[in-house]
């Protein structure tokens, strides 16, 4: 396989180019960088003791300072996770905007190699990954949103996965066939019995006209709120959410989930 990560530079200059390099690699740097730089084992032990260098993960060190910028941890798990490393389940999910933040701890997938979990990472072997299951976003390689969905459904339950399915839908990350292809290539993976349940009981597209619904109705159901009838017609109007017990009526709005600008207008009538 390709490696998405692309190999660490030779440095020359010490301290002050570990620094520079540090605020190119969002504040982290790996060991074979420190020692490229020319600071041997008892300096990296000095300045780590003085507060210059601070251990993430073995072999990946923040630079000046603890506090990691965003991303920082995940790009630090996969320095010391090295080649073929990819972030995976929540921080997949989580990276793509699928989910909320990433979780705490960096989820990663690793091709080929064993890299043990420990404090703050947790790590998943497999034997291979399709190039096509596999992305860059933001720099990091990551596995693509069809992949990552199954391996979040893996440790969470249904109507978290249903919010996911919605978000990734109105991003335009995922399509259903890409979902049906990805489940057919891993009918045993952890997770896709999950997924494959989610899209099986959902509301068909013609109750769901727009990515908007999707994503609602996927909120609702993480939430545990009621699912309301959805384009129905009222008092003239054809409205996009109704509650009849409780006499609600929301409407979707933004021309992101409209045909165009007579279609946004003619909903806010």
């Amino acid at each position: 396989m390709a490696r998405l990560f692309c190999e660490l530079p030779q440095l020359e200059g010490g301290t002050a180019a570990i620094s520079r390099l540090a605020g190119h690699q969002r504040g982290v740097v790996h060991l074979w960088q420190l020692r490229a730089a020319g600071l041997g084992r008892n300096v990296i032990a000095r300045l780590v003791r003085q507060g210059l260098l601070h251990p993430v993960f073995p072999r990946a060190y923040a630079v000046g300072h603890a506090a990691l910028t965003p991303l920082g941890r995940e790009l630090a798990a996969l320095l010391h996770a090295g080649h073929d490393a990819f972030l995976s389940h929540g921080s997949a999910t989580g990276l793509w905007g699928m989910t909320g933040l990433p979780p705490e701890d960096v989820m990663l997938t690793v091709v080929g190699r064993h890299i043990g979990s420990r404090e703050g990472l947790e790590t998943h072997r497999v034997k291979s990954l399709r190039r096509d299951e596999v992305r860059l976003r933001e720099g990091l390689p990551v596995t693509s949103p069809a992949r990552g969905l199954i391996d979040y459904a893996s440790g969470c339950d249904d109507a978290s996965v249903v919010a996911a399915v919605a978000q990734a839908r109105v991003l335009g990350l995922a399509t259903d066939a890409e979902l049906e292809r990805t489940l057919d290539r891993h009918p045993n993976r952890p997770g896709s019995a999950r997924l494959r349940r989610v899209l099986a009981g959902e509301i068909g597209p013609e109750l769901t006209r727009s990515e908007a619904e999707r994503l609602m109705r996927g909120l609702l159901l993480s939430a545990d709120l009621p699912v309301p009838e959805i384009n129905v017609r009222w008092r003239g109007f054809e409205v996009d959410f109704m509650w009849r017990e409780q006499k609600l009526v929301v409407e979707g709005d933004g021309y992101r989930f409209h045909s165009g600008y007579a279609a946004f207008e003619r909903d806010r009538r």
